[in-house]
């Protein structure tokens, strides 16, 4: 028996939120988190019934969205800044 992956790590808030959309419909337990880890800072998307999700520190979390609703508030609020400003780098994590 194949195991699902329940922890996917991205650079790009674009692919993280795409791919968000596309697998929340068939695993509910998946939330969307933006890193605030040293070693790794991003977006995750992770289920909340791996193990892996069970061993993040807090200090690991800058938010987390646990609903499709959530995230597309975000998103959205994510695209007003970035509309609003060309001086804003991709590169940085925005909450």
């Amino acid at each position: 028996m194949k195991t699902k992956p329940s922890h996917f790590e991205f650079k790009d808030w674009e692919a993280a939120i795409a791919e968000y959309y596309q697998r929340r419909p068939h695993d509910p337990t998946l939330v969307f988190i933006i890193s605030g880890a040293t070693y790794v800072s991003g977006y995750w998307i992770m289920s909340t019934a791996s193990r892996d999700f069970k061993e993040v520190r807090a200090g690991e979390i800058k938010s987390l969205y646990g609903t499709v609703y959530d995230v597309k508030r975000f998103e959205k609020r994510l695209r007003r800044k970035l509309s609003r400003t060309s001086s804003l780098s991709l590169g940085v994590v925005v909450t």
